[in-house]
């Protein structure tokens, strides 16, 4: 328990990921490693639960006020489809009795993958939504700055 402990308390102090499909990836990896560690899943999603700010902290209070594991992964599938990923593959998990490590990582992997591809779209978007304020901004201020002192000038130069 207490190399489960270190290696959560190494992780917390990587930061906290911001989008939920970095957290599920997250939070699929530390519960990963704290089984591995030799920890029960209700073990494992209490202390992921007490070191992430994620979904995982409803069903570690659903179970401490008595409610199922499986009824409380139930009410996490609920809220995302990355959260519905993890839910499922819990509760496949207790059913079945199989480990679930290996499981837990390609999650994990998979939800890692599907965010670095919605942020290379977010990345591939930008020049386009940059476009918009250049076009607004710039443009008409170089065409007040530089062609009409021009067309000023060309004007007295007329009369």
């Amino acid at each position: 328990m207490r190399r489960l402990r270190a290696a959560m308390m190494a992780s917390s102090r990587k930061g906290r990921p911001s989008s939920p499909g970095s957290q599920v990836s997250r939070c699929a990896e530390l519960l990963a490693v704290a089984v591995c560690a030799g920890a029960s899943l209700h073990q494992a999603v209490d202390a992921v639960a007490a070191q992430t700010d994620s979904e995982l902290d409803q069903v570690a209070s659903a179970t401490s006020n008595g409610e199922s594991l499986l009824d409380s992964l139930g009410h996490l599938g609920e809220s995302a489809p990355g959260w519905r990923s993890l839910a499922m593959l819990l509760s496949s998990g207790i059913e079945s009795g199989a480990s679930m490590v290996d499981s837990l990582r390609r999650l994990g992997e998979s939800e890692r993958t599907r965010e670095r591809r919605r942020l290379e779209r977010q990345i591939r978007r930008l020049p386009v939504l940059l476009l918009i304020p250049t076009a607004v901004g710039v443009l008409p201020a170089f065409v007040l700055l530089t062609i009409v002192p021009l067309l000023l000038a060309s004007a007295e130069n007329l009369r």
